[in-house]
């Protein structure tokens, strides 16, 4: 049995979570700093993982291949901001600014972040 299995019995016997929940954890930062714009490359230096590994991960979670390159803005910060206050004609503009991608992104990491902040712990 390899480790990665063995860590995932762990939670489930321990804790009962399972090994989907216990996945998303372990990808969480991956995917929360590809959702804030930053490139596959970027994400493997900082958090000193193969690219490979990146692109893997994002591919299962959030359905496209990530950012080839950095993106200027946060997409994450800017979703974020629009979706609590939608008030505000310009953040109706902001969201219809940003790209179809961009907001598909942000709407699937928030789906995992909600599940996680529901389900862990």
């Amino acid at each position: 049995m390899k480790l990665w299995d063995k860590i995932k019995r762990l939670y489930f016997e321990k804790f009962g979570y399972t090994d989907t929940l216990v996945e998303m954890v372990a990808s969480s930062q991956i995917l929360k700093l590809c959702a804030s714009g930053a490139s596959n490359r970027q994400i493997a230096d900082v958090l000193d993982i193969d690219i490979e590994v990146v692109i893997k991960e994002v591919r299962k979670w959030l359905y496209f291949s990530g950012w080839e390159k950095e993106l200027e803005y946060n997409p994450l910060a800017a979703f974020r901001r629009v979706k609590s206050s939608m008030s505000d004609s310009r953040d109706t503009l902001i969201l219809e600014w940003m790209a179809r991608t961009e907001c598909e992104v942000c709407e699937r990491y928030l789906k995992i972040e909600e599940i996680i902040m529901k389900e862990w712990l």
